[in-house]
């Protein structure tokens, strides 16, 4: 399972290389109506930020192939914040 999970991840992240830190966090829990319900968190530790997934299923696969979406996601997100920042210089307010 871990090298499921490091290989989704590095293949998602391929391109952006800022990631300080990540943290998974797999868990196991029982709903009442659907049996065993896996909970996988994972956050990745950025440069001023830290991006979250979570997601919740009845395979754990599913659920890491579920929260790695979600993590693409916000990561494309910011890179164009960033790259948007970068070309239009960034604004300092300073106070007087």
């Amino acid at each position: 399972m871990k090298h499921h999970i490091s290989s989704k991840l590095e293949t998602g992240l391929k391109h952006f290389d800022r990631v300080v830190g990540a943290q998974i966090d797999i868990s196991r829990d029982q709903h009442h109506r659907k049996g065993d319900v896996y909970r996988v968190e994972v956050n990745l530790h950025i440069p001023r930020r830290i991006i979250r997934g979570i997601a919740t299923a009845t395979d754990v696969f599913a659920d890491m192939d579920i929260a790695q979406e979600r993590i693409e996601k916000q990561v494309s997100r910011f890179r164009d914040k960033v790259k948007t920042e970068r070309k239009r210089g960034w604004r300092v307010w300073v106070k007087s």
